[in-house]
C-alpha cells in the first residue's frame, strides 16, 4: 500500500484531496498546499459531521478544541495546513517574504499523513503498513489535455494556477517591474496565466473572473475602459461570493477606483461578507476598521475581535495590530508579554512593521533572553523596507558602533548612514533623524579615517574602506548621490595603474587625499608638492622589484606594492 491508497482508506474525498495535493507538489506547491488546507477542513466533518458547510476551517479546529475531540497533535497538523494554505491561497500578502512553497508542501503532505493515520487509530484499526512513494506521474499533461480539448472549465483554471504561480515564482528575479507587478523573467508565464483565466472567466467560473478581473483592474498601464471591465469582473466573481473577490470589491469601496466612488460602509459590509469564509485579510482589515471608525463608529471590542480571529490564521498583519493592541490596552487588558507573543509571531513571517518593532523591544532589554546583535539584525533587515530605511539604518548604525568598535563596524555603520541620509535628501525626513545621523557619521568616518592615516600602508590596499570614507565629505558630511560619488573616485582609482612608479605613488596619495585620510608624512609632501622619492637605495633608477618597498613596510617591492 502507499501514501495515496492509505488516503482513501480514510473516505474518497480525503483520498482524492490528499492525491491531488501530492502530484502537485512539485508543479504548483501553492495550489497543492490549498487542496491539503481542504483536506483539513474534511478531516474535521468526520470528527463533527453536525458543522454548518459554510463554517470556516478556523472556527472548526476551534469547536473541536473546546469539545475536547482534538488531541494536541491533531490540532497542531491541522493548524499547520490551515496557516500554509492560507499562504499558497494568498502569496502576494507575503510578498515581504521569500515564501517557500515547495518546502511548506512537503510539510502539509507529512502534517496530512499524520491526521490520516489518526483517523484510522480512532477507528480502532491499526494503520496499514504503507511506502510514501515519490511523484511520478506529471498531473500537468492530463490537466492540459481536459484544458485544450475537453474544454474542462476546472482544468482551464487549473492551467492558469499553474502559469500565475510559475510567474510569481519569477517575479523575484525582475529587476524592472511594469505596472502590472511583472517584469521581463516573468512575463511570458503571466501573460499565459492571463490567457487561461480569461477562458475560464469567459464561462463564469469564479476564481477565474477574479484573477483575470482584478489582474486588468490593477494594471495602471492599462486604459480606463479595460480597468474598469476588469473591475466589474471581479464584481461578478464578489456577487458568487468568491471570498477574495469580496475583498477585492470591499478595497475598491475603501480607497475608491476608476469604477467605484469611495464608500467606507460599503467597503466594510464586503469585507464582512469575506470574513464569513474566515478571509485572513478582510478579518484583519475589519479589526482595522473598527479600531479608528471607517464606515462605523469606533469599537475597539470588535477590532481586537477581528484581529485576533486574522491572527490565529497566522495573517501577520494583524499579529502586530494584536501587538499594539496588547501594548496599549485598546479593546483587550494591556498585556505586554502577550503583545510581545505576538510582535514575535508577526516578525518571524518577516512582517516589515514587526522586524522593525521587535529590533527596538530587544533594545530596550523587555526581551531579555535575546541579545543586542539579534537586534542589529532586525533593524539591517528592516532597512530593505523604503518606510523604516531611515530610522532603521540610523539604529543600526548606532548599535554597530556600539557593538563593534573596529574597521569592520566602522565600515557597516557608515554606509548604512549614507544610505540613511541620501534616503533623507530624497524622502524627507519625518521622523526628525537628520542630526542624530550625522553625529554618528561624524563618529564612524572620524574612527575610520584616523585608523586609515595610522595604518595607511595597509590602507592603499584595501579600496572598501577607501570607497566608504570617499562617501562622505572632510566634516563627515554623507555625500546626497552614491552612485554620482562612486563615478567621481573610479577615476582617481583607474589612475593608480597609470604611470610610472613615482605617478602611481602620487596619484594612490591623491585618493587617500580626496577620501579624507590624511596626516602621512607622504601625504604632507604631496600637499606641499614635494617628490615622492623613489625608496631604492640605488640612487634614482626605477624601483627594483627585489628592492625594499617605497612605502616603508620593510617588506621587497614585489611582495608589497609591486605585486
Amino acid at each position: 500500500m502507499d501514501d495515496i491508497e492509505l488516503a482513501y482508506g480514510v473516505t474518497s474525498r480525503i483520498g482524492d484531496l490528499y492525491k491531488e495535493g501530492k502530484l502537485f507538489s512539485l508543479a504548483t506547491p501553492g495550489y497543492a498546499l490549498t487542496q491539503l488546507r481542504g483536506l483539513a477542513s474534511v478531516y474535521c466533518d468526520l470528527l463533527f459531521p453536525d458543522f454548518d458547510e459554510r463554517t470556516e476551517l478556523a472556527t472548526k479546529i476551534r469547536m473541536l478544541d473546546e469539545r475536547r475531540l482534538l488531541t494536541s497533535k491533531e490540532k497542531r497538523q491541522l493548524k499547520v495546513l490551515q496557516l500554509n494554505g492560507n499562504k499558497g491561497a494568498h502569496p502576494e500578502k507575503y510578498d515581504f517574504q521569500a515564501v517557500g512553497f515547495a518546502e511548506q508542501a512537503l510539510e502539509s503532505l507529512y502534517a496530512a499523513r499524520s491526521l490520516i493515520e489518526a483517523n484510522y487509530r480512532s477507528r480502532g484499526q491499526e494503520v496499514p503498513d504503507y511506502e510514501v512513494v515519490d511523484v511520478t506521474e506529471d498531473p500537468l499533461k492530463d490537466v492540459c489535455y481536459r484544458a485544450m480539448i475537453d474544454g474542462d472549465v476546472d482544468a482551464i483554471h487549473q492551467v492558469g494556477v499553474y502559469f500565475k504561480e510559475r510567474a510569481d515564482l519569477l517575479k523575484r528575479q525582475d529587476q524592472f517591474i511594469l505596472q502590472d507587478g511583472y517584469g521581463p523573467a516573468s512575463r511570458s508565464d503571466i501573460d499565459k496565466a492571463m490567457y487561461w483565466f480569461k477562458q475560464g472567466a469567459d464561462a463564469r467560473h469564479p476564481d477565474c473572473m477574479y484573477q483575470y478581473g482584478s489582474y486588468k483592474a490593477k494594471d495602471t498601464g492599462m486604459d480606463e475602459s479595460t480597468r474598469l471591465k476588469g473591475e466589474q469582473l471581479a464584481l461578478h466573481a464578489s456577487e458568487l461570493d468568491h471570498p477574495d473577490a469580496l475583498v477585492f470589491i470591499g478595497d475598491c469601496n475603501l480607497h475608491g477606483s476608476p469604477g467605484v466612488a469611495k464608500d467606507e460602509a460599503a467597503a466594510l459590509l464586503y469585507f464582512e461578507k469575506a470574513a464569513r469564509h474566515g478571509h485572513p485579510e478582510a478579518l484583519s482589515q475589519l479589526g482595522a476598521m473598527y479600531a479608528v471608525g471607517r464606515g462605523c463608529e469606533i469599537n475597539l471590542t470588535k477590532a481586537a475581535s477581528y484581529c485576533q480571529e486574522a491572527a490565529e490564521l497566522g495573517y501577520p498583519q494583524a499579529q502586530f495590530n494584536l501587538f499594539v493592541l496588547y501594548s496599549t490596552g485598546q479593546g483587550v487588558p494591556t498585556d505586554k508579554q502577550l503583545a510581545l507573543k505576538w510582535l514575535i509571531e508577526a516578525a518571524a513571517q518577516g512582517f516589515p512593521n514587526a522586524t522593525f518593532s521587535l529590533g527596538y523591544e530587544i533594545w530596550e532589554g523587555t526581551l531579555p533572553d535575546r541579545n543586542l546583535a539579534e537586534a542589529v539584525d532586525c533593524f539591517e533587515r528592516s532597512i530593505s523596507f523604503i518606510e523604516f530605511r531611515v530610522r532603521a539604518a540610523r539604529a543600526y548604525a548606532q548599535l554597530t558602533l556600539r557593538l563593534e568598535d573596529n574597521k569592520a563596524g566602522w565600515e557597516k555603520a557608515a554606509s548604512a548612514l549614507q544610505l540613511c541620509m541620501e534616503t533623507i535628501a530624497t524622502d524627507g525626513d519625518p521622523h526628525d533623524d537628520e542630526a542624530a545621523c550625522l553625529e554618528l557619521s561624524r563618529i564612524a568616518v572620524g574612527k575610520l579615517r584616523k585608523w586609515l592615516s595610522q595604518n595607511w600602508t595597509a590602507a592603499v590596499f584595501d579600496l572598501n574602506s577607501l570607497l566608504v570614507c570617499g562617501l562622505f565629505d572632510r566634516n563627515a558630511v554623507p555625500v546626497r548621490s552614491k552612485f554620482k560619488r562612486l563615478a567621481e573616485l573610479k577615476l582617481l582609482i583607474d589612475a593608480l595603474s597609470q604611470g610610472d612608479t613615482t605617478q602611481r605613488q602620487r596619484n594612490m596619495f591623491r585618493l587617500l587625499r580626496e577620501v579624507g585620510v590624511e596626516g602621512t608624512d607622504a601625504i604632507e609632501r604631496l600637499q606641499h608638492d614635494s617628490p615622492i622619492p623613489a625608496r631604492t637605495g640605488r640612487g634614482s633608477r626605477e624601483q627594483g622589484r627585489n628592492d625594499p618597498c617605497w612605502c616603508g613596510s620593510g617588506q621587497k617591492y614585489k611582495r608589497c606594492h609591486g605585486t
